[in-house]
């Protein structure tokens, strides 16, 4: 067997890798305008629970498609009020926070139920 022909086409392929690296990275692809839009309200309706381990757990709505929202910024009186809303069906006004792993929201009035 002959190396010569084996060790040219390895010398090939590892120069087309090496060029390959040489490149400079891709940009990253912008995020949509609407996720970056903060500060617009909407309402949200959905079923409010809390997810998640105890020591790491968060509220959260889930929509009737199936979609969970996590709430962000949390005041004590809205998790005295959530407490009594908990695992029942809720529509809030929220602001749009971010995303993790979840689309993030900012509860900023309960509207259902009315107290």
């Amino acid at each position: 067997m002959n190396r010569a022909p084996i060790a040219a086409l390895a010398c090939a392929l590892l120069g087309t890798a090496l060029a390959g690296c040489a490149r400079p990275a891709p940009q990253p692809a912008s995020p949509p305008v609407a996720e970056l839009a903060g500060g617009a309200t909407r309402e949200l309706t959905g079923f409010l629970s809390r997810k998640g381990p105890a020591e790491t757990s968060f509220w959260a709505v889930t929509d009737p498609d199936g979609k969970v929202f996590e709430i962000v910024e949390v005041t004590p009186q809205l998790e005295t009020r959530f407490r009594d809303l908990q695992n029942g069906r809720v529509t809030f006004r929220v602001e749009r926070r971010g995303r993790v792993l979840l689309e993030q929201v900012r509860v900023t009035e309960v509207l259902l139920p009315a107290r």
